[in-house]
């Protein structure tokens, strides 16, 4: 996993403490420190994942990934039996979305999610913003929290419960940043996905078979710090093995939105 940030100067010393704090933990390596014109960068390297935070001057934290698009369950399938070796772990999602009534997220081009993982073994709130995607690179704002997945059940079921979420953050955004409250929200559906986890070449691949309720899509994704290196990898991989791709041109979310696969 990759994620970048920028935010305040206080705010970036105390996360690149806690991280270098997790690296020692870890037996990982303390940062790499980039310092450029107009920011300064701490890459840490872990394990199975880095993470990269920025001081520029304002907040925010930046999935930044490589997404390519598999035209056909045989591509995909294909793809799954030559990464065999590397598989990790698969992950059975259901993803859930929400809105005001006002469209208040979709309008500042924002969505609320809640994910709940492996027949609700787990539950993560999520809130995306902001999203860019371009040559098959995603770079899209993102926040996360997990909650109990009876609490996130409860919420599906009547969303008005999302907002009583008082120790949330993400609510707290919802409320005060998009002005969604006495209003509520709605559950606007979603749709279903089957995540396989590869570990291949310094990379963490997640391969998606999306079921949505009009059809059947098919996605690599891969998180990444160095997202030019990573889909030159993953281009070499598919075309040597003469696995026919496309760059995606949008998020699962937007494809749900249309109610229609990409072409």
């Amino acid at each position: 996993m990759a994620r970048s940030g920028s935010g305040n100067l206080l705010d970036f010393i105390l996360l690149a403490l806690l991280l270098g704090g997790r690296a020692v933990g870890q037996n990982a390596s303390w940062p790499l420190l980039k310092v450029g014109p107009e920011c300064i960068t701490a890459v840490y390297f872990f394990h199975e994942y880095s993470a990269t935070v920025s001081y520029c001057g304002g907040y925010q934290m930046m999935e930044v990934e490589v997404k390519l698009r598999l035209p056909t369950s045989a591509a995909h399938e294909r793809l799954c039996g030559i990464l065999a070796a590397h598989h990790r772990r698969t992950h059975l999602q259901e993803n859930l979305f929400f809105d005001s009534p006002e469209a208040k997220l979709a309008s500042n081009l924002a969505a609320l999610r809640l994910r709940f993982y492996d027949l609700d073994s787990r539950c993560i709130l999520g809130l995306k913003s902001k999203p860019r995607i371009y040559a098959g690179i995603s770079r899209i704002e993102e926040q996360e929290e997990p909650i109990d997945p009876a609490v996130g059940r409860q919420c599906a079921a009547e969303p008005w419960r999302l907002l009583e979420i008082e120790s949330s953050d993400i609510i707290k955004r919802v409320k005060g940043e998009f002005g969604v409250d006495a209003e509520g929200l709605v559950c606007l559906g979603g749709f279903r996905n089957v995540r396989g986890v590869y570990e291949w070449n310094g990379l963490t691949l997640e391969i998606d078979e999306t079921l949505f309720s009009f059809g059947t899509s098919y996605e690599i994704e891969c998180e990444s710090s160095e997202p030019d290196r990573a889909k030159k990898l993953l281009e070499e991989l598919l075309t040597s093995h003469g696995i026919e791709f496309r760059y995606s041109e949008a998020s699962k979310f937007a494809i749900f939105r249309t109610g229609k696969l990409p072409d």
